[in-house]
């Protein structure tokens, strides 16, 4: 039985390499750059103000007696007009913000700084009250970027403010990872597609939508399919036909050894390679993985219970998914901020298997903590806040309790959390339940 990190390295090496494509920016947010975009203009292109106010002369900033105290209004630079000719010292020209300043241009007095105030036209005086710093309120052309620097690396997601660089740098469009398809299967004659009214005995496929929660989260593209009944045929034309146009396919439910649990038996018809049977982590660890023959797609099989099934998705599917867009991915270090074995008490030890355990995160004194959460392989919901999943020894729960127990972590030691979702940047804090930062706190 391979181990929970043997088996995330096994899928990854099994998987396609992520393709890439041309994306208009308009439809870039949220993927990732699969090459680096350079500027091919300086930015910004042109000198320009900073402020609405009036540019002064170079000549008038040098450091020989007081400055002048009265400046004619020459002309208005508006944003957006080409920039007029110099202008000769001793004289001022109205600005707006962003427009583009002249040569010889040597600070941008404010409006508010100026006695006579926005009033002053071509023609009109305008007093100085001090002499400006050469530079101010101007934005030097290039300041940003020169032609070819870098505006953005290959492997950055594309964010409000990225795609706000890429703008101004003049990107149309950029080379992105393509948004891997997942197709998603849920087996089981007792699930039920949503909107239709419950008979006795069934449920609702609920599994699909945390599925597709997970894959749209990593990058990925959900292709949900309606539930597919324990029917031989009809669980081996779903396989079929999601396989064929899909990157991963996953599906849930029929993995145990029970009357109706098909999905391995028809694994075994297809003659689909298998390259994972089964990992060390509890529940959720009865899975499988197999690769497609001809098609490069890879399928695991998971859980049907949406317990078990969330820790395999955690666990395995996560940075599957990431991987595939192209996306960064890795486990955070938080501190366990109660014993495990108090919330998640109904959590068997798994024959012997390490323990997953869902957590909530949040941020406390500039420390990141991992709250334990109540979790059960079969139960009908998963615990509401649920950010990621820890791995415990086998056995009971922490503090050495529990026959076969290895000695868990206790409070206030530090764990391994497995995310369900990209909640936090590398390097940041959580996205959810901060609490507010003290005066002069450091986060770490």
């Amino acid at each position: 039985m391979q181990s929970v990190e043997e088996a995330r390295r096994l899928l990854l090496h099994h998987l396609r390499q992520p393709a890439e494509e041309l994306v208009p920016l308009a439809s870039a947010g949220g993927r990732v750059l699969s090459r680096p975009v350079r500027r091919h203009i300086p930015e910004p292109p042109f000198t320009r103000s900073r402020v609405d106010g009036y540019a002064v002369a170079s000549a008038d900033l040098e450091e020989r007696g007081a400055p002048p105290s009265r400046l004619a209004v020459t002309g208005v630079v508006l944003a957006g007009e080409e920039p007029p000719a110099p202008f000769p010292p001793g004289s001022a020209l109205r600005v707006m913000a962003g427009a583009a300043l002249p040569e010889g241009t040597g600070a941008v007095v404010p409006f508010e700084e100026v006695p006579e105030g926005e009033d002053a036209q071509p023609g009109d005086l305008v007093t100085l009250q001090r002499r400006p710093v050469p530079g101010e309120n101007i934005i030097p052309a290039g300041r940003e970027g020169s032609r070819g620097s870098l505006v953005l690396p290959a492997g950055e997601a594309c964010g409000p403010v990225e795609l706000g660089l890429l703008a101004a740098a003049g990107e149309a469009a950029v080379w992105a990872y393509r948004r891997p398809r997942v197709g998603l299967i849920a087996t089981g004659s007792e699930l039920v597609p949503l909107g239709e009214p419950l008979s006795p005995g069934k449920i609702y496929a609920s599994n699909l939508y945390l599925l597709s929660g997970l894959v749209a989260a990593w990058g990925g593209v959900p292709h949900p399919a309606a539930p597919i009944p324990d029917q031989r045929a009809a669980v081996r034309e779903a396989l079929e036909g999601e396989a064929r146009g899909a990157d991963l396919v996953l599906v849930t439910g029929g993995v145990a050894g029970g009357d109706r649990d098909l999905s391995r038996r028809v694994l075994s018809e297809l003659g689909w390679p298998v390259l994972l049977d089964g990992v060390d982590f509890h529940p959720g660890g009865r899975c499988a993985v197999a690769r497609v023959p001809g098609s490069g797609a890879v399928v695991c099989f998971l859980s049907g219970g949406p317990g078990a099934c969330l820790t395999a998705a955690v666990l395995l599917v996560a940075p599957a998914v990431a991987s595939l867009a192209g996306r960064g991915w890795s486990t955070l270090a938080a501190l366990l901020a109660e014993d495990p074995e108090g919330a998640p008490a109904g959590v068997p030890s798994g024959r012997g298997r390490r323990r997953a355990v869902p957590v909530e995160l949040s941020l406390s004194a500039g420390r990141l903590w991992a709250h334990p959460q109540p979790h059960s392989s079969g139960a009908p919901v998963i615990a509401r806040g649920t950010d990621g999943v820890i791995l415990l020894p086998p056995g009971g729960g922490g503090g050495g309790r529990g026959a076969g127990d290895s000695g868990g972590p206790v409070a206030g030691e530090t764990v391994e959390v497995w995310p369900l979702a990209p909640l936090l940047p590398d390097g940041g804090v959580p996205g959810k339940k901060c609490a507010p930062a003290k005066e002069g706190e450091v986060l770490s």
